[in-house]
């Protein structure tokens, strides 16, 4: 069982994600990207550069709303390519929340090497986590066994309250019981110790 003192609250585990995509090297990602055979034009670099800065998941308008108050010259289109691009070689994620408007796109920054990970996201504060661990694998390789298929990659988002937006909820009626009783992860679930911030 997950207790609410193994999760950070929601302000600190923003400066934590902040602090953590910091550490990540601006040169590292732009030397990943070159190793995988892109151009690091100068616009792609400034792109890059904020996108690492963020403490959430951002959308391409939101960045670009960033840069046109200080770059000139970087358009929406460039800023949806370079995001798009940073998704396809594992260096983001991309969010896809039906309740968005228009389902627009989220990215969230991954650090290189993260590996295969999944996501846990507060529906109300936009708190994003990373689950460190995978216990889909097993399920894909029956599912694959059953049905024939070459399974190539799976996606796994979970969408909820965080534990510091379930004690401001004035509304604590809405929440399931096992969201008010702290939830179990089942005896296969993950370790809390696994869940970090994104």
């Amino acid at each position: 069982m997950m207790e609410s003192s193994d999760i950070l609250p929601a302000e600190s585990a923003m400066r934590n994600r902040r602090e953590a995509n910091a550490s990540i090297s601006l040169e590292a990602v732009l030397a990943e990207l070159e190793r995988r055979g892109h151009k690091v034009t100068g616009p792609r670099r400034q792109i890059v550069a904020l996108f690492f800065k963020q403490a959430r998941a951002v959308t391409a308008t939101d960045l670009y709303l960033q840069l046109r108050a200080s770059s000139r010259g970087i358009g929406l289109v460039t800023v949806y390519r370079t995001l798009e691009l940073l998704a396809e070689s594992g260096l983001a994620h991309r969010l896809i929340q039906e309740d968005r408007p228009n389902h627009e796109i989220r990215y969230l920054c991954c650090r290189p090497q993260q590996g295969h990970h999944h996501h846990i996201i507060c529906t109300h504060c936009g708190r994003t986590e990373s689950i460190a661990s995978c216990m889909l694998l097993p399920l894909e390789q029956e599912i694959a066994s059953a049905s024939g298929y070459a399974i190539e990659r799976h996606t796994l988002e979970l969408f909820g309250l965080c534990p510091a937006c379930q004690a401001s909820s004035d509304n604590s009626a809405n929440l399931t019981g096992a969201t008010r009783a702290g939830g179990t992860a089942g005896a296969g679930g993950p370790d809390p110790g696994a869940l970090v911030p994104s």
